[in-house]
């Protein structure tokens, strides 16, 4: 992932339009990640969230393969460190690989004054940044809104074999394993990348930010639609957004925590199935009497 530090470079040192907010500080411990107030959560409750928030490319959930590594930008050194360690957390906490200090970023947290003069000028100056984004997830980077989140996405063989591209740009991928059950293809995020407007993040924790941002990457969650009522981080930067937990909820850990430990070459239904089950199982778990 060269490209994009040395990308984020430039941009820092040709941008003093980043923001330098600093959001509030962290709590004293963040290295543990604990749902509090848990209730046991109803299966059908379970499998609408995961409906919800859940999206799918060419019907699998993608997910990191490689070691996570996170790089906040735009934000004050102690706010950027305590943000990138609890993404580590949760990451860690979810059965994610995580890389050792010193690894190229695969995940970009940036805090911008204007964020969405700066994503149009980020993808004239660094179109490397959007990957192999189609049209549609192009435009909904683009979209104009406090939050711009897109990831690349890579099709895999079950060897971990990238795809190769005919001269139409058609991925092909080597198959050996495929039956009824399984299939020979996995979806698996190469980088992801967050763009929070600087005014956005006035008011919200470095906890809260954090948490937002590992459910966008981590598991390319998604808002829901205008008005849908979800107990989620994910709603974070809703506009009338009424969330005021100071983490992530029940139902995010369990999102995460079901998505890592399902399997990468079924499909989307069955991954939806386990972490549906993870929900559950986990509030059962962590009910209070």
């Amino acid at each position: 992932m060269r490209i994009l530090l040395s990308a984020l470079a430039l941009l820092l040192a040709a941008s003093p339009a980043l923001a330098q907010t600093r959001p509030p500080e962290k709590p004293q411990d963040d290295s543990n990640i604990v749902v509090v107030g848990a209730r046991e959560v109803p299966p059908a409750t379970a499998k609408r969230f995961v409906r919800q928030i859940s999206s799918s490319v060419d019907g699998q959930l993608a997910r990191f393969a490689e070691p996570v590594c996170p790089l906040v930008a735009g934000l004050g050194p102690d706010a950027a460190r305590a943000i990138e360690a609890r993404l580590r957390a949760v990451a860690r906490d979810a059965g994610a690989k995580v890389g050792e200090p010193g690894c190229h970023p695969n995940i970009a947290l940036m805090v911008a004054h204007d964020a969405d003069n700066f994503v149009k000028a980020l993808r004239t100056r660094f179109p490397g940044f959007f990957g192999n984004l189609n049209t549609a997830d192009l435009r909904k980077a683009l979209r104009e809104g406090p939050v711009h989140a897109w990831s690349t996405i890579e099709v895999r063989d079950e060897l971990g074999n990238g795809a190769d591209s005919d001269d139409d740009g058609i991925q092909y991928v080597g198959v050996s394993q495929a039956s009824r059950i399984t299939l020979p293809t996995r979806q698996v995020t190469v980088k992801s990348i967050v763009v929070i407007d600087d005014k956005a993040v006035v008011g919200k924790s470095v906890v809260q930010i954090a948490d937002y941002v590992a459910m966008r990457t981590l598991a390319g969650a998604r808002p829901p639609k205008d008005g849908s009522n979800v107990d989620s981080i994910i709603t974070l930067f809703d506009k009338g957004s009424t969330f005021t937990d100071p983490e992530l909820t029940a139902l995010d850990q369990g999102f995460l925590q079901g998505l890592y430990a399902s399997r990468d070459d079924v499909n989307s239904i069955k991954q939806s199935g386990t972490i549906a089950r993870r929900i559950v199982n986990n509030s059962k778990s962590n009910a209070k009497p």
